[in-house]
């Protein structure tokens, strides 16, 4: 586990919060095509894994065989993760501030050129089953005395879509003990609050009909 100024510093975790959602509003400042919202509502999910301890990474060596790995689904509501890959050392801070421009590696949706990103994060619905092939791959690997973790972060709007659910009853069946599926239920997505599209209350209860331990 690396260290980082931010953590240097002691900041508790909601201070660390707060510094991120700054620079992630200047972020969209500067390139405007970065999705701001959904970018806002993911902050504490990734300040907890990445200064919570949670993942086993080296910043330095972002393909690091033994690292669990991070699937971001709502790729597009995740720039607020550049700021910290930037702080964690994945890549010099100076980057941040090409953000959105011609020949930078830091676009409006996160690819795998970013060192820290593990898949292409465009079209919704399609990170769970990759976090399930992965998970299923890295839990047969001899190599492995305890597999490395898989966590796959989706917006709650991608439970409208039929292969998420595919991918939940996958895992449930398979019982997959390295996977950890966090879903951003901030009860909103592009069109309207999702209650007032489909109601997805009682997420826990879901889960668990599909062999999940949920909270």
């Amino acid at each position: 586990m690396a260290t980082s100024p931010m953590s240097d510093l002691g900041q508790s975790l909601e201070s660390i919060c707060q510094s991120v959602r700054v620079k992630t509003i200047e972020l969209h400042i500067k390139a405007p095509a970065t999705r701001i919202a959904s970018s806002l509502s993911s902050v504490e999910i990734f300040v907890a894994l990445y200064y919570g301890g949670c993942l086993k990474y080296r910043a330095l060596q972002p393909r690091w065989v033994h690292r669990d790995r991070l699937i971001i689904s709502k790729g597009h509501g995740s720039i607020c993760l550049y700021p910290i890959l930037a702080d964690l050392g994945f890549f010099p801070a100076e980057e941040l501030l090409k953000a959105g421009e011609f020949g930078s590696f830091l676009g409006g949706i996160p690819d795998p050129d970013i060192p820290g990103y593990e898949t292409i994060n465009g079209s919704l619905g399609h990170g769970l089953g990759i976090g399930v092939g992965t998970a299923t791959y890295l839990g047969c690997q001899k190599d492995y005395h305890i597999p490395p973790k898989v966590y796959v972060v989706i917006s709650d709007g991608e439970l409208y879509e039929g292969s998420t659910w595919e991918a939940l009853m996958l895992a449930g069946a398979k019982r997959l003990s390295n996977l950890c599926v966090i879903v951003d239920n901030n009860r909103t997505s592009m069109l309207d609050r999702t209650n007032n599209i489909i109601s997805l209350e009682n997420l826990v209860s879901r889960f668990q009909l599909f062999g999940w331990k949920a909270v």
